[in-house]
């Protein structure tokens, strides 16, 4: 009865490793093109087999961006850009998609870039994405941008893999009381 314990801790600690090394990011350069202009350059990444997307978009606030223009886009890819309204209001967004469908898995895309005036002080910082399967329209995820700088793989929380370490060692004291118990040199 204990043995079978120590493999539900064992499941729960893999579990909790694989899901945390599993993420989607949208990561940004920025760059200043003078006064409040500005511009993003994006890398798109996949690194979740159980996600499928091919549309990524990415949306600029109405009350801080104005005048967005696609700088850039990889070949192939169908880019628009929608201004935002603040009238509305209305955020404004670069969507894109990828012309040979799903993103694989552990892959990226970079190429991607817009100019816009920033309407707020300072300097322009993370944006809100989705990404969508376009076959049937469906929200994938959805996460904020990170700054390319500071822009890291995911890695295993330790508090997860800590439990998966403590599932192995109950595993293996498991098996030694189970060894001793039935050796008659015990």
């Amino acid at each position: 009865m204990k043995f079978r314990g120590s493999r539900w801790l064992v499941l729960l600690g893999l579990v909790g490793h694989l899901a945390s090394a599993q993420s989607q990011s949208v990561s940004y350069s920025l760059l200043s093109l003078g006064g409040s202009s500005w511009e993003y350059d994006y890398t798109i990444a996949s690194s979740s087999p159980s996600l499928s997307f091919d549309e990524i978009t990415i949306y600029f606030g109405a009350d801080t961006a104005t005048g967005l223009s696609l700088a850039a886009s990889p070949a192939g890819w169908s880019p628009v850009v929608i201004q935002s309204d603040a009238s509305i209001p209305a955020d404004g967004y670069l969507d894109v998609v990828s012309p040979t469908g799903p993103l694989a898995n552990a892959s990226s895309v970079c190429g991607f870039a817009v100019d816009f005036t920033y309407l707020a002080t300072g300097a322009p910082g993370a944006q809100t994405f989705q990404l969508y399967n376009s076959a049937d329209f469906t929200l994938q995820y959805s996460g904020v941008t990170t700054a390319a700088a500071t822009t890291v793989p995911a890695v295993p929380e330790p508090s997860s893999f800590a439990l998966f370490l403590g599932g192995i060692g109950a595993l293996w004291s498991a098996k030694r009381r189970r060894q001793q118990a039935s050796s008659p040199c015990a």
